[in-house]
């Protein structure tokens, strides 16, 4: 592994532990909505980090998409004051733009879990 990609690794954790923090402390969620950073992804020049996020405790409920979409714009609107709240805290030339992405992977692992689970028990 090279040098810039080991540099662009250890920001990524320190960008994740922070953020975290940040989401934990600063922002206000909405009410009993559970929800965690999953990735973060920085670009090779640094510019654009993709911050991925899941819902956790309401994965099966049916209004899971209007949660996510709200979740991501609330995100979204807060992003230039987690990026300035971010910059006070690491030591970065330019700090990233922070985009926030639904990650769906939870979701699919929970349904393909379900889905051997209901076989199984199919079964015997």
């Amino acid at each position: 592994m090279s040098k810039k990609k080991i540099r662009i690794k250890k920001i990524e954790q320190q960008i994740y532990k922070i953020v975290s923090i940040i989401l934990q402390q600063k922002i206000k969620k909405p009410k009993k909505l559970i929800f965690t950073i999953t990735n973060i992804l920085l670009t090779n020049n640094l510019m654009y980090a993709k911050i991925y996020i899941t819902i956790l405790n309401c994965i099966i409920k049916s209004n899971i998409k209007f949660k996510e979409k709200n979740l991501i714009k609330k995100l979204q609107n807060y992003s230039k004051y987690i990026r300035f709240l971010l910059g006070k805290l690491i030591n970065l030339k330019l700090i990233p733009k922070l985009i926030f992405i639904y990650d769906t992977s939870f979701k699919n692992n929970l349904y393909i879990s379900n889905l051997i689970n209901n076989n199984f028990k199919k079964k015997y």
